[in-house]
């Protein structure tokens, strides 16, 4: 994939990173103004202190809302990307490139550890990758893990899968990076892999102390 359609390719993701972190952020904020709330029990009433907690309730909910349809539009953005770069005609250097390595792989003069060398020289290029996945095939040859680089889902339905997730996340108190780390793993099918997906840095720690039978921290 070209300088040029990876910085096309790469916007669409940091656009959902970017909500994601606000959204996270929008957490962080609802549980410090929880945090301070409750300091305040011997200060204010118990119906204040309830009446405070929902109001800060209530913002959260509206973060949610906004990060879930902004996740809505951001996903459908992405997949119409995606799909637009897969269906591009091949330029002459592509062309040239993948020809030479067609021939290469016909040759049947790799093993494993040259035709993973060769599978780098077209990382993120979905098409590319799938047409020298076919020239192994046609060769019998083995392929040097380019079936690992290949994204193998209906791209169309990526935005309804991400929104899915992503109401787990933003309506039922799902940890954020169930959907992030799902972003990112779709990201560097598209050797999009400079974003950093560990939204919430708490989350790991979590899943831990859940794996190890202990009750979740606050």
């Amino acid at each position: 994939m070209n300088k040029d359609t990876r910085i096309e390719v790469r916007e669409k993701f940091s656009k959902i990173n970017h909500t994601l972190k606000d959204y996270q952020a929008a957490k962080e904020n609802y549980k410090k103004q929880v945090a301070k709330i409750k300091t305040q029990a011997d200060t204010f009433s118990q119906d204040y202190i309830d009446k405070q907690i929902k109001e800060a309730q209530s913002q959260l909910k509206q973060a949610g809302q906004a990060a879930y349809e902004a996740l809505g539009q951001q996903a459908a953005d992405l997949a119409d990307k995606l799909a637009e770069v897969e269906n591009r005609p091949l330029d002459a250097e592509r062309i040239g490139s993948l020809s030479a390595a067609v021939q290469l792989i016909q040759s049947k003069a790799l093993d494993y550890k040259t035709a993973s060398q060769l599978n780098q020289t077209f990382k993120g290029d979905q098409t590319a990758l799938k047409t020298i996945q076919r020239a192994y095939q046609q060769a019998d040859l083995v392929d040097g893990g380019v079936d690992k680089m290949i994204y193998k889902h209906d791209i169309d339905r990526l935005p309804e899968h991400l929104k899915g997730v992503g109401y787990s996340v933003f309506f039922e108190g799902n940890n954020v990076n169930q959907l992030s780390k799902m972003v990112g793993k779709v990201a560097g099918y598209w050797d999009v892999t400079d974003h950093d997906w560990n939204v919430d840095p708490t989350g790991i720690d979590q899943a831990l102390r859940a794996s190890a039978g202990l009750p979740a921290q606050e």
